[in-house]
C-alpha cells in the first residue's frame, strides 16, 4: 500500500472547496524547507524545495476531486513543517521516481511491418489489440498512419526529410538527419501489468498506480497499467530525440482550451535542444486515418497527457528534476555496476530521510 495514500486524511465529509482553501492557506503559509535524495544513503549535493514543490503538486492537479484528495493529506498535517516536508518526499518517491526511472524503456522505432490491410480486432472490443506481436506490429502502423507520418510535437518527419509546415522549418534543420520517428508511451510500457521485469524495480507499480488513481479518479487506472498501456490513447508518434524529452518530464503537451489542442511546454535542461524547441506553436493533434481504409483507432486520451503534463510541472519545480538526473547520474557513473545489467540499482538509490531544514 501507498505510504501517501497511507496518511491521515481530514474527515470525507468535508467539502472540497473548503479542504482546498485550507490547504492552499497552508501551503502559502508554509516556511521554505528542503529535503535530500542521493545516492547510498549520501546527499548527492542536490536538494529539493518541499515549499514550492508541494504548491505545484496542489496546484497543478489535473482534476478537482485529485486536488481535494491531496488538500485532505495536506490540511491533516496542521501546517507541521516535518509532515508537510514527509507529504512531498513520498509524492517524489511513489510518482516521479518510478516515472522517470522507467523513462529509459525500449523504444519501438517504426517500421512498416504487416499490412494495414490485415484484420486487427477492434480497441473497442474484449481482444486486446496487442494480444500478440503481429498485432502489436500492425497497431504500431496504424499509429504512424494516424499522427500523418510525422511528429507530433514538431511535425517533422524524417521520411520526408522536411517538416510539414514552414513554422518548424528551424527544428528540422537541427535535428538529426537519422533521428528516427518512435512509437512513444506516455507513460512508460514498463510500468504496466505486462512488464516482466517487476522484479527490478526500485518501487513497486502498485504502489505509483494506487497514488494516480487518487490524484486523477476519472482516469481508469485499472485499464491503463493493463490493456490500455499499449492502446492508441497512450500512444504518440515522436522523433527519437523528442521523445527522450518527453519520457523524462522535460517536455510536455500542456491541455488548452480547444479539445485536442496543446500548448507545447519546453523545460529541456539541454541548452542547444531547448532553443531548438522554444517557440513551437500550440499543437492540434488530428486522427488522419482514412476511415475507407484503416478503422478510426482514436487519438491519445487526453486525460492522460493532461496528467503527463501535470507531472512534468511538478518535476520542474523545486529542483526535483535536476535532484533526480543527478542521482541517475551517479548511479551510471558507479564502477560497482556490472556489465550484464545484473546490478541490483535498488540498493543503490537510496532515500535519504534527512531532517528538514530551513532554507536561510
Amino acid at each position: 500500500m501507498s505510504q501517501l495514500c497511507a496518511l491521515p486524511k481530514a474527515s470525507d465529509d468535508l467539502l472540497d472547496d473548503t479542504v482546498i482553501n485550507e490547504a492552499r492557506y497552508i501551503l502559502e503559509d508554509m516556511d521554505p524547507t528542503t529535503f535530500h535524495w542521493g545516492v547510498y544513503g549520501q546527499a548527492s549535493g542536490m536538494t529539493i524545495q518541499v515549499d514550492p514543490f508541494l504548491k505545484a503538486a496542489f496546484e497543478w492537479a489535473p482534476e478537482r476531486p485529485g486536488q481535494a484528495w491531496l488538500g485532505r493529506i495536506i490540511t491533516a498535517t496542521d501546517g507541521d513543517r516535518r509532515q508537510l516536508t514527509r507529504v512531498a518526499k513520498l509524492f517524489f518517491e511513489e510518482v516521479l521516481v518510478p516515472m522517470r526511472l522507467r523513462a529509459s524503456e525500449r523504444s519501438h522505432k517504426f517500421a512498416p511491418k504487416p499490412s494495414i490491410d490485415d484484420e486487427v480486432a477492434s480497441p473497442t472490443s474484449d481482444t486486446s489489440p496487442f494480444s500478440s506481436p503481429k498485432m502489436g506490429q500492425i497497431l504500431e502502423s496504424k499509429l504512424l498512419i494516424r499522427d500523418g507520418h510525422k511528429c507530433c510535437i514538431t511535425s517533422y518527419s524524417p521520411q520526408r526529410n522536411q517538416p510539414s509546415n514552414s513554422t518548424t522549418s528551424l527544428i528540422a534543420t537541427v535535428l538529426p538527419p537519422n533521428d528516427q520517428l518512435e512509437v512513444t508511451h506516455i507513460f512508460p510500457l514498463s510500468l504496466g501489468d505486462d512488464h516482466d521485469d517487476h522484479e527490478n524495480l526500485l518501487y513497486d507499480p502498485c504502489v505509483f498506480w494506487e497514488v494516480l488513481q487518487n490524484y486523477a479518479p476519472s482516469l481508469n487506472g485499472e485499464w491503463l497499467r493493463g490493456e490500455g498501456m499499449q492502446s492508441p490513447a497512450n500512444s504518440l508518434i515522436l522523433t527519437h530525440t523528442i521523445r527522450k524529452a518527453f519520457t523524462n518530464l522535460e517536455l510536455c503537451l500542456a491541455p488548452s482550451n480547444t479539445q485536442h489542442t496543446y500548448a507545447v511546454k519546453n523545460y529541456v535542461r539541454d541548452p542547444w535542444l531547448h532553443r531548438q524547441i522554444n517557440g513551437l506553436p500550440n499543437v492540434t493533434l488530428r486522427d488522419h486515418c482514412d476511415t475507407d481504409a484503416i478503422a478510426d483507432i482514436g487519438l491519445p486520451d487526453p486525460r492522460i497527457l493532461s496528467l503527463h503534463a501535470a507531472l512534468t510541472f511538478i518535476m520542474q519545480t523545486g529542483g526535483a528534476g535536476r535532484a533526480l538526473d543527478r542521482a541517475v547520474k551517479d548511479v551510471k557513473g558507479l564502477s560497482c555496476l556490472t556489465s550484464d545489467g545484473s546490478t541490483d540499482v535498488r540498493t543503490l538509490l537510496l532515500v535519504v530521510t534527512a531532517v528538514p531544514k530551513t532554507s536561510v
